[in-house]
């Protein structure tokens, strides 16, 4: 982190179901050093990062990376992987445990979207501050 009114961080993250939980406590930990973990923005945001991270395990493979960014306007979540399949927003049945978990990206978020990288790419998601 360096700046006033800014921060940045990076954690590498494992390939399996620990990895949403280590995305959560540093986002949380952050968003505390940040001031800015009270309210809906802090809930919203560990759901986002919780569902990137999950997809990232379950679809695909590699190495995957977190990022976080914040600005005074804006709070940005960043998880790269290896896989150059892009994410797809699904229409899940009632019953289906799965499939919804861009549709709350999409709904938490201001803005976001997918990538390309020379190995793998990085989903995205913003969330306003202002």
């Amino acid at each position: 982190m360096s700046g006033v009114g800014r921060g940045h961080a990076t954690l590498d993250l494992p390939e399996n179901g620990a990895a949403p939980g280590q995305a959560r406590r540093l986002l949380a930990d952050l968003l505390v050093a940040w001031h800015i973990e009270d309210g809906p923005l802090g809930a919203g945001a560990l759901v986002v990062i919780s569902e990137l991270v999950t997809n990232a395990v379950l679809h695909g493979g590699g190495h995957i990376v977190l990022e976080v960014d914040w600005d005074p306007l804006w709070l940005r979540l960043s998880v790269s992987d290896g896989s150059r399949s892009v994410p797809r927003r699904r229409w899940p049945r009632p019953l289906e445990t799965t499939g919804r978990g861009l549709r709350l990206v999409e709904a938490l978020s201001a803005r976001w979207g997918v990538d390309s990288r020379p190995v793998g790419k990085r989903v995205w998601a913003e969330l306003d501050l202002a």
